[in-house]
């Protein structure tokens, strides 16, 4: 079940298939969630120490899954959930896992930067990894809208719009844990 779950990552990745053609098993969607935490962890470990990136990363995952949850239940699809949820789950995170390295080189620069703003004039971030984040968060922003568009029964440009709300709705629910959730002085 994996195998064929990883396979049509892939395809989905390729934009040659897409949720409904992800394994109907809340098991596989289960392990994608698990897989999800984990890299989303490596990603705001980084730059945030581990407490707080263990937060993020679990408000960040979860914040997607209820999202598209209620999303997928306001137009009466949540029989769609489990495919969809493991499809955003896994291809996110494989698009994540590749973002690694990138963030790696950058984020050395970017706490040196958030550190003193003034290097800013001074100071750039590297261009190669950031050409490589800027292609591949557009390449995962463009499949998590195919993803709304066929699991919603909507057209690209909706998809791609309920995309852009996930994404800024997800970003600002799981820093809203995460800021509340955060030890004192951090």
């Amino acid at each position: 079940m994996f195998a064929t779950a990883a396979a049509a990552a892939l395809r989905i990745l390729a934009f040659r298939a897409g949720p409904q053609d992800f394994p109907y098993s809340p098991r596989v969607t289960h392990a994608t969630a698990g897989l999800m935490l984990i890299v989303s962890f490596l990603q705001y470990q980084l730059t945030l120490p581990a407490v707080q990136a263990a937060v993020q990363a679990a408000a960040a995952t979860a914040a997607f899954a209820g999202l598209t949850w209620l999303l997928l239940s306001s137009r009466r699809l949540q029989n769609r959930a489990t495919q969809t949820i493991g499809s955003l789950f896994a291809t996110s995170a494989l698009v994540a896992l590749l973002l690694l390295p990138a963030f790696a080189d950058l984020a050395p620069v970017m706490l040196r930067l958030a550190q003193d703003p003034q290097l800013a004039r001074e100071e750039t971030l590297p261009a190669g990894p950031l050409l490589g984040v800027l292609v591949l968060s557009a390449w995962n922003f463009a499949v998590t809208a195919n993803i709304y568009r066929h699991a919603l029964d909507t057209s690209r440009l909706a998809g791609v719009a309920i995309a852009l709300l996930a994404v800024l709705a997800t970003a600002v629910m799981s820093s809203a844990v995460s800021g509340i959730a955060a030890p004192a002085g951090s």
